[in-house]
């Protein structure tokens, strides 16, 4: 344990030295764990876990227009749809087999 700490007080000074290399070194490291921890998140997230659904071919998102602000497709904003608003639109559409469950 004694050289250990030999070592890390060696390297400290080594650093401490050169702050030039100690810095690229830093960023060096933090945007290889970043770049890393961003990719296994993708990888992750799509392909190890993908979304507990039976059919994926039948999977629809429906999105909700503000009438008021024009916000939606124009600017590509999606507000998402509320429980409520679903409720209120299932009856429009008779012969479409629509789903909701939540989680």
């Amino acid at each position: 344990m004694e050289t250990f700490w030999q070592d890390v007080k060696h390297g400290a000074r080594v650093l401490l030295k050169s702050p030039g290399f100690s810095a690229v070194a830093i960023l060096s490291l933090a945007l290889g764990i970043g770049a890393n921890t961003t990719i296994f998140t993708v990888v992750n997230a799509i392909l190890l876990h993908p979304l507990p659904v039976k059919d994926i071919s039948r999977l629809v998102e429906a999105d909700t227009i503000d009438a008021k602000t024009k916000v939606g497709f124009a600017n590509a904003a999606k507000l998402g749809m509320s429980f409520s608003n679903y409720q209120d639109y299932q009856p429009q559409n008779e012969g479409w087999p629509v789903s909701f469950q939540l989680p």
